[in-house]
């Protein structure tokens, strides 16, 4: 069980750090760069077709997981809506008061991630919502909660596993600017983490 538990998440960590972040880019680049070349950034249609495409391989890939987790759901709906409720509402709170101490120490305006975000929003809502809302949840929850936590169901380590789980979590939404933006971004590397 450890053995299959183990090489589903090396697909999906396989699968989102070179298919995500290497192949998908290179090749809407490519592509991109067919039907426009002189393109200096790629169409929104053709980044929403990709990240969906990557989402639809993401499901196909964590299918089991995701049942398991859905049968789970079904079963106790009330208390699951109740927990998810009183969660988002915790971590709203919570990512806001992070988010002004990291601000005011760090003196930003937000993370890079965060700022990076905001500048899209503006230049393509739709696929600002769809990436933020639907993409991003999807495939964060394969990843941590259906491949990580997984791996350390025993009591005794699952504490570990909870943070290693927000440790990769917190650096997949700053490695891209951790090295660029100095140290604040490691701050808000905690901030994502604790989320």
């Amino acid at each position: 069980m450890l053995k299959h538990r183990l090489f589903f998440l090396f697909k999906v960590l396989i699968l989102y750090f070179v298919g995500y972040l290497i192949v998908l880019p290179s090749f809407l680049t490519r592509l991109t760069l067919m039907i426009q070349p002189y393109a200096t950034r790629i169409h929104p249609i053709t980044l929403f077709c990709g990240y969906f495409g990557f989402l639809a391989v993401m499901i196909y890939v964590s299918k089991e997981e995701l049942l398991k987790g859905y049968k789970i759901f079904k079963l106790n709906k009330k208390k699951c809506i109740s927990i998810i409720l009183k969660n988002t509402l915790f971590l709203l709170l919570l990512v806001s008061i992070l988010s002004c101490v990291a601000s005011y120490l760090f003196k930003t305006a937000g993370s890079s991630n965060q700022l990076a975000l905001n500048s899209q929003s503006v230049t393509n809502p739709c696929l600002t919502v769809f990436v933020t809302c639907i993409f991003a949840p999807i495939v964060e929850e394969c990843i941590f909660r259906g491949s990580i936590l997984p791996i350390f169901e025993d009591q005794r380590y699952k504490f570990f596993g909870l943070c290693i789980s927000a440790a990769i979590f917190g650096f997949i939404h700053v490695m891209s600017y951790l090295f660029s933006s100095g140290l604040s971004e490691i701050g808000y590397w905690f901030i994502y983490s604790t989320i």
